[in-house]
């Protein structure tokens, strides 16, 4: 159908599914971030992701200030899991 529609779905390429996508970042002051870096693993732990991958990334960065990167694996899990229809 994608071919009869002429459709530019036929041009994607999905050699990146897999690979991280940020989801989010944020300073912290540099005597906070293991504080911080234990509440993100206990919100992660009590969230439902489907099995996705997470990774963390710590960048310091001048005036006693650390970026925290947070990703998400693209396909990983089953983040757009269907519910059961019993």
């Amino acid at each position: 159908m994608l071919v009869e529609a002429d459709s530019p779905h036929m041009e994607l390429i999905l050699d990146d599914m897999g690979r991280p996508v940020l989801v989010t970042s944020f300073e912290v002051d540099d005597e906070e971030v293991d504080d911080v870096l234990t509440a993100i693993a206990d919100e992660m732990a009590d969230l439902d992701r489907g099995g996705s991958a997470i990774s963390i990334d710590i960048v310091p960065m001048d005036d006693d200030v650390t970026e925290i990167y947070i990703y998400e694996s693209i396909g990983s899990g089953m983040s757009q899991t269907i519910p059961d229809m019993e």
